[in-house]
């Protein structure tokens, strides 16, 4: 389990049947805006668009994808899909990031791919499945 609170510590949790322990704390800057995570591989969303991976049992960083690479705005959602990291953005768009290849795969501007949404994206479901046959 991962949590994220307006100020302080991303926080790693590993439970059990009979109890929650605090397993690491990652510093954070306080501009997160939503968190994902595997059993690996913790990743955040930032408000200015960037992006963190974070490694769940050292907590060290693995990768940051820097400002403006997926987004102009604020990511407002994510999914981490190994390989793949799908983020919503108050840009109106998503995209589909490689995370081994560090290349973005795909951006879909919510105007055109999700006409039924005229405002910015505030969560989603990803399926490689679905978003391969797109």
């Amino acid at each position: 389990m991962v949590t994220l609170a307006v100020k302080g510590p991303i926080q790693l949790w590993k439970t059990s049947d009979t109890k929650v322990t605090l397993h690491r704390s990652i510093p954070a800057d306080n501009t997160e805006t939503c968190i994902a995570m595997d059993q690996l591989k913790v990743v955040t969303g930032y408000h200015d668009g960037r992006v963190g991976v974070w490694e769940f049992d050292r907590g060290r960083c693995l990768k940051r994808v820097p400002v403006g690479m997926l987004h102009t705005g604020a990511i407002s959602d994510i999914v981490l899909n190994d390989p793949d990291i799908v983020t919503a953005s108050t840009d109106g768009t998503l995209s589909l990031f490689d995370l081994y290849a560090s290349v973005c795969r795909r951006t879909l501007r919510a105007s055109s791919a999700v006409r039924s949404h005229r405002e910015h994206l505030t969560t989603m479901f990803y399926a490689y499945t679905f978003m391969s046959r797109l």
